[in-house]
């Protein structure tokens, strides 16, 4: 007769992950900023921005949006507000 496995607790996550609420690729940013994804990874990797980090991400996304006169990205314009 065989051993039964032992199951895990929550099999579905590793120990020590977190529920991720939402999810920005590198494609999402790009979007948001107008660049080509190869063109935000870079500036990841410069450390421009953190990538694990929602509000670095706005932060730069709309200083970005602001160089190029387009409005920002998660704030509200006075035409939604009214």
């Amino acid at each position: 007769m065989p051993i039964p496995k032992k199951r895990p607790k929550n099999p579905g996550r590793r120990k020590g992950d977190h529920t991720r609420l939402i999810v920005v690729t590198y494609k999402t940013i790009a979007d948001l900023a107008g660049l080509s994804v190869r063109s935000v990874q870079d500036y990841s990797q410069r450390g421009q921005y953190d990538k694990g980090d929602l509000e670095s991400v706005l932060q730069w996304v709309n200083g970005r949006r602001a160089a190029a006169g387009e409005p920002f990205f998660g704030i509200p314009t006075k035409q939604e507000t009214t």
